[in-house]
Protein backbone atom coordinates (compact mmCIF):
# COMPACT_ATOMS: atom_id res chain seq x y z
CA UNK A 1 0.00 0.00 0.00
CA UNK A 2 1.08 3.38 -0.71
CA UNK A 3 0.13 6.56 1.61
CA UNK A 4 -0.07 8.95 -1.53
CA UNK A 5 -0.68 12.45 0.99
CA UNK A 6 1.17 12.71 4.03
CA UNK A 7 2.20 15.48 6.40
CA UNK A 8 5.28 13.76 7.84
CA UNK A 9 6.95 17.14 7.37
CA UNK A 10 4.81 18.49 9.66
CA UNK A 11 6.52 19.65 13.23
CA UNK A 12 4.24 17.46 15.24
CA UNK A 13 6.46 14.10 14.02
CA UNK A 14 9.55 15.56 15.23
CA UNK A 15 9.59 14.10 17.90
CA UNK A 16 8.19 10.40 16.97
CA UNK A 17 8.79 9.96 13.48
CA UNK A 18 10.75 6.52 13.72
CA UNK A 19 8.14 4.86 15.29
CA UNK A 20 4.63 6.80 13.07
CA UNK A 21 7.34 4.92 10.00
CA UNK A 22 7.37 1.76 11.81
CA UNK A 23 3.68 2.00 12.97
CA UNK A 24 2.94 2.60 9.83
CA UNK A 25 4.84 -0.16 7.61
CA UNK A 26 3.23 -3.02 10.12
CA UNK A 27 0.35 -1.67 8.80
CA UNK A 28 1.11 -2.43 5.62
CA UNK A 29 2.60 0.76 4.23
CA UNK A 30 5.29 0.49 1.86
CA UNK A 31 5.85 3.88 0.60
CA UNK A 32 4.61 7.37 1.72
CA UNK A 33 4.96 10.78 -0.65
CA UNK A 34 5.57 13.75 1.76
CA UNK A 35 3.50 16.50 0.58
CA UNK A 36 4.96 20.18 0.77
CA UNK A 37 2.35 23.12 0.87
CA UNK A 38 4.80 26.07 1.06
CA UNK A 39 8.83 26.66 0.36
CA UNK A 40 9.56 25.14 4.59
CA UNK A 41 7.07 22.11 4.70
CA UNK A 42 8.72 21.21 0.91
CA UNK A 43 12.20 21.33 1.99
CA UNK A 44 11.37 19.25 5.00
CA UNK A 45 9.36 16.63 2.72
CA UNK A 46 12.64 16.55 0.62
CA UNK A 47 15.01 16.14 3.56
CA UNK A 48 12.73 13.68 4.84
CA UNK A 49 12.71 11.90 0.99
CA UNK A 50 16.75 11.29 1.40
CA UNK A 51 16.54 10.00 5.09
CA UNK A 52 17.80 6.54 5.38
CA UNK A 53 15.25 3.96 5.61
CA UNK A 54 15.52 2.28 9.12
CA UNK A 55 14.56 -1.10 10.14
CA UNK A 56 10.87 -1.66 9.44
CA UNK A 57 10.50 1.44 7.93
CA UNK A 58 9.18 2.61 4.45
CA UNK A 59 11.03 4.76 2.05
CA UNK A 60 9.49 8.28 1.33
CA UNK A 61 9.26 10.42 -1.48
CA UNK A 62 8.67 14.20 -2.12
CA UNK A 63 5.96 16.51 -3.89
CA UNK A 64 7.60 19.83 -3.96
CA UNK A 65 4.43 23.11 -4.56
CA UNK A 66 2.69 25.51 -3.17
CA UNK A 67 -1.06 24.83 -1.73
CA UNK A 68 -3.80 26.81 -3.55
CA UNK A 69 -4.78 28.15 0.05
CA UNK A 70 -0.91 29.79 -0.03
CA UNK A 71 -0.83 30.63 -3.62
CA UNK A 72 -2.28 34.28 -3.05
CA UNK A 73 1.16 35.00 -0.88
CA UNK A 74 3.34 33.40 -2.98
CA UNK A 75 6.58 35.66 -4.12
CA UNK A 76 9.50 34.08 -6.23
CA UNK A 77 11.59 36.15 -4.27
Amino acid sequence: MIDSHCHLNDERFDEDLDEVLVRSFQAGVRHAIVIGYDLPSSRRAVELANREVGVDQHPLSAVVGVSTHLAADWSEK
